[in-house]
Order: structure tokens, then sequence, then C-alpha cells
């Protein structure tokens, strides 16, 4: 068989082979990039409803004891956040917030523009439940996840309207603000992606 003859169809098994490698690569990146987001959402699930319960018990305590000089629950179920976050060694990577209305925030007004439109999408009802998503932020990507917090207690709303009155009146079941929840991701998509080179490459 002629040279040229039996080139083309190692050139053809070569192609063939570097096409696949390329797509099992590129699977494999795209199925460790799911891994880490499942992962890293019910992490902080359970932190948030943590937090939750926290904030619920806080707020009976503080509506029975009826003292001004307790911090209200939103300040306190974020603290509680960030006491947690470093017990459990998470220090320096998730960045958490307890972020208000953009117009009726307490203690803290929304992160950034994206996370204002978020929250006001839950609080109008378009977003129920987790919100999650790649954001872009001075700090490079970040895995955010937001999660709406709602007026499900009478002492929540009794709080909240005390500090607001006459600006603003809350109702239960109402969407108050939300929990944000910022995950860098620069350095392991870039792992992930040296990874799925070198599946890639031996595939």
């Amino acid at each position: 068989m002629p040279p040229r003859q039996i080139a083309i169809p190692l050139l053809f098994i070569l192609f063939a082979s570097t096409l696949l490698g390329s797509g099992i690569g590129y699977s494999y990146f795209l199925y460790s990039k799911k891994i880490f987001h499942d992962r890293k959402i019910e992490e902080k699930t359970s932190l948030i409803k943590l937090a939750h319960a926290f904030g619920k018990t806080y707020a009976e305590i503080k509506v029975d004891a009826k003292s001004p000089n307790m911090p209200v629950p939103a300040t306190m179920r974020a603290w509680a956040m960030e006491r947690y976050r470093k017990e459990i060694g998470d220090a320096g990577t998730t960045e958490i917030d307890m972020i208000g209305l953009k117009a009726a925030a307490i203690k803290t007004p929304p992160r950034d523009e994206q996370s204002a439109q978020i929250v006001e999408q839950m609080h109008a009802g378009n977003i129920k439940g987790i919100w999650d998503g790649i954001v872009e932020t001075p700090k490079g990507p970040m895995l955010r996840m937001m999660s709406p917090s709602k007026a499900s207690e009478e002492s929540c709303v009794s709080c909240h309207n005390k500090l607001q009155a006459g600006t603003r009146t809350w109702k239960i079941g109402e969407v108050m603000g939300a929990f944000v929840l910022d995950t860098p991701v620069a350095a392991r998509f870039a792992a992930f992606r040296k990874e799925a080179f070198v599946v890639g490459s031996i595939s």
C-alpha cells in the first residue's frame, strides 16, 4: 500500500483519538464542577438551617425579655453564622452576609447590585427557595448561594416593625431579606481543568 494511503487512515485515527480524548476531558471537567457545586450547596444549606433555627429562638427570647439593649435577631443570626463558619474550618473561603432589601435593610444592605436584584425578586415572589449561580465579583468568580429569610414568626414581625416604625410595616410570610454565601471557585475550577486535560490526554 502506498505511503499516502497508509497516512490517511493514521491521520484519521489520530484525529478521532484527539477528539475522543477532548470529549472525555471536557465531560470530566463538567462532572467535577457539578460535584463541587452540589457539595457546596449542601454544606451551605445546613449552615443556613442552623442560623434560621438560632434566629427564631433568639427572637422569641428577645420579645419575652423586652430588653432594648439586645441586638436584633438578624444581627445575632449573622454573628452565629460567622462563628460557626470559623469553627468548622471554612474561614477565609466562604463569605457570609444576612442582607435586607435595598430600601429596608436594618443592618446589612445588599452586597452588590446582583444580590439586590435577587433579594427583590424573592420579595416579589418571583424566586422561591434557594437561588445559586456563578457570579463575577471584584475578588474573582464566586459560587453564590442566596436563601430568602421570611418573617415566619410573630416575634420577627413585631421586632422589625418596632425598629422600623413609621417607615415600613412587615407581615408574616413576607421575605425580609436573604442569606448570601459566596465561595471562591477560580482555584478549584483551574484544578479541574488541569485534571480534565490529564484525563483527556491519557484516554
